[in-house]
């Protein structure tokens, strides 16, 4: 049997219990509290209808989220120990963050995604202490641990715990092979045996702001189209995320730093007529260190990185434009058209000639 609390309900008993003894709760402890004292809803045609949520503006929003009902079972009830903020055949879940619970160190066997929709998060990763502001996105990679808190009752942070393959099939497909920044992203994510993350500043961008209010108030949509949708939400924040990634210099990871964007950024703008010296010079480091750096923050080396660039580039002359064999190769920033040739037929297994043939006859 299912049972709905609602979030105003439970930060109510989390601010009574710290109010009381100065001392901060833990989830279970609160849930058991409210069950005790009967205070849920039984039966899910009970809820409020909750389909204007995320079209008010933000403060109204923030107020109205107090009416929306968790879903938790009698077993969970019964034992604490069965919580799961995945429930069990289900691959996500999105929750909020309550204001004085116990900020405890923990990991999940899951990608999280943190979201600052209001105010600001704390957060420690390892023997890093940050505060994430309005706007950012933290996604943390499984099995890393962090501790994350809501520094005052006006703050409002939302957090997607997504399973390992959901993440995989839904943001992977999104990273293009010809563009620095998704191998950037992809190295940090997908080491599974250096626990990392990414934190995308979004600078209040209201297209994510939107998707992100949308995503939250589906998942206490408790009907069969409820996955479904929120599947399709999930996809739409990944795309809205990378583009804003591509707009703005501000993301970075436990790692690497904020330092490596403007870096990545000037070779995806620059690879035409790029060389590691000058690469180098114009951002002070010695040509050996800054090979270490972008081998490390992108898994390739400077020379494959670039080659890939212009290769990408010339497949999309040789599909979309009439430019011939010779333009294309200066286009993309080989001095000779012979060398453009051998490059392309050892990584394409095909001439620049033969590969245009094959494309325009299919």
């Amino acid at each position: 049997m299912n049972y709905y609390f609602s979030i105003g309900d439970i930060q109510d008993k989390i601010n009574y219990h710290y109010n009381k003894s100065s001392e901060k709760s833990d989830f279970p402890t609160i849930i058991r509290e409210l069950f005790i004292e009967k205070k849920y809803i039984s039966l899910s045609e009970n809820l409020p209808d909750i389909s204007n949520y995320s079209f008010l503006d933000d403060n109204a929003f923030f107020d109205a989220t107090k009416n929306l009902y968790i879903k938790l079972n009698d077993k969970l009830l019964a034992d604490e120990r069965l919580y799961n903020v995945i429930e069990d055949n289900h691959i996500m879940a999105v929750t909020n963050n309550f204001f004085n619970t116990k900020g405890s160190k923990h990991l999940h066997d899951c990608f999280e995604i943190d979201y600052v929709f209001r105010g600001n998060l704390n957060l420690t990763f390892l023997n890093e202490n940050r505060t994430l502001n309005k706007g950012d996105f933290c996604i943390l990679s499984p099995f890393t641990e962090h501790i994350a808190s809501l520094p005052d009752k006006n703050s409002m942070v939302f957090s997607i715990l997504v399973c390992e393959k959901t993440f995989k099939d839904n943001f992977y497909p999104l990273l293009s092979n010809n563009d620095i920044l998704s191998h950037f992203f992809n190295n940090i994510l997908s080491n599974p045996d250096k626990p990392n993350y990414l934190l995308f500043c979004t600078e209040n961008n209201l297209e994510v702001s939107s998707i992100m209010k949308r995503l939250f108030v589906e998942n206490f949509r408790y009907d069969k189209y409820n996955l479904q949708c929120c599947i399709h939400l999930l996809n739409l924040l990944f795309v809205s995320i990378l583009r804003v990634s591509k707009t703005y210099h501000q993301f970075s990871s436990y790692k690497f730093g904020p330092d490596y964007a403007p870096i990545l950024r000037y070779i995806q703008s620059h690879y035409k007529t790029i060389s590691l010296p000058t690469l180098s010079e114009k951002f002070n480091y010695s040509i050996p260190y800054f090979s270490k750096i972008i081998k490390d923050s992108t898994g390739s080396t400077f020379a494959i990185i670039v080659q890939n660039l212009k290769i990408a580039e010339a497949i999309r002359l040789l599909n979309e434009t009439t430019l011939s064999i010779e333009d294309i190769a200066y286009e993309v920033g080989y001095h000779s058209p012979d060398h453009f040739y051998r490059i392309f037929k050892k990584n394409q297994g095909l001439s620049p000639l033969q590969f245009r043939k094959k494309n325009n006859s299919l």
